[in-house]
């Protein structure tokens, strides 16, 4: 859950002497919703959250252990499995965000909280939200339904998924029911098994509405089906023949011969 109140976010706004109209324009955020945030009515979604520290310097409000709490839980993880996604190296990551690698390295371990500019830097070479790094209510529930949801369609049992991925039919429950919250190798080993990437579990419905935004609202409502999304899952995990033939038959489709 976002940590920054109505009260902190008026705050900021009039010590910088902006009125609503004027961090709405800035945001492109409606000015009703954030006159309900700032009287309490409504909470910054991860996503509005980035839009504002665009403008107003929310993580300097912020005591270490707020700041903490609002990144979002497991970002290591996430920040590994991005980057081995992406087949990169993290000598090959720091080369492109100017971090150090020993820096880098502490992030995917998770033994230190990297500021809102460090968040900006990485969500800009993986081209994700930066809202992919901040906490909300339904974080920790999301890879649990997303497992459910594939395993099924996929016709596993929790015991014949456990065995496939190696790990035990009490943890695959416990996933599924949120009581847990499986580590980087966990997902990398169930991804496996599910034949998924390891992304397709761990992005949030916010985050993919970022990245198809500029799809067409009748495309956007197709992909934003469970079916559909587990095979784009299937997709991220094709070799280079399997993705040439998908994409030749995609350009066949768009191109037919006469």
């Amino acid at each position: 859950m976002c940590m920054i109140d109505g009260t902190t976010l008026k705050k900021l706004r009039e010590n910088l002497d902006f009125s609503l109209e004027e961090v709405a324009e800035k945001t492109n955020l409606p000015c009703s919703y954030l006159k309900d945030v700032e009287q309490g009515r409504k909470k910054l979604s991860p996503r509005n959250l980035t839009r504002l520290a665009s403008v107003l310097p929310l993580e300097t409000s912020l005591d270490a252990d707020a700041w903490a709490s609002a990144v979002s839980t497991g970002l290591g993880d996430k920040v590994r499995a991005l980057r081995k996604d992406r087949r990169m190296t993290l000598n090959r990551l720091a080369e492109l965000t100017g971090l150090s690698v020993t820096y880098l390295s502490e992030i995917e371990r998770g033994t230190i909280v990297p500021s809102l500019s460090t968040l900006k830097s990485l969500a800009e070479v993986f081209d994700m939200p930066v809202s992919l790094f901040i906490n909300n209510e339904r974080k920790s529930s999301l890879v649990g339904e997303k497992l459910k949801r594939i395993r099924s369609h996929r016709g596993f049992s929790q015991k014949e998924l456990a065995s496939l991925a190696g790990v035990s039919p009490g943890l695959v429950g416990q996933l599924e029911t949120g009581r847990v919250q499986a580590s980087l190798a966990t997902v990398e080993k169930i991804a496996k098994a599910l034949g998924v990437s390891v992304c397709s579990l761990i992005l949030e419905q916010d985050e993919v509405d970022a990245i198809l935004g500029a799809l067409s609202h009748e495309l956007r409502e197709m992909l934003y089906d469970p079916k559909v999304q587990m095979i784009l899952g299937s997709i991220c995990t094709m070799n280079e023949e399997k993705m040439k033939l998908v994409l030749n038959f995609i350009d066949m489709l768009n191109n037919p011969k006469v």
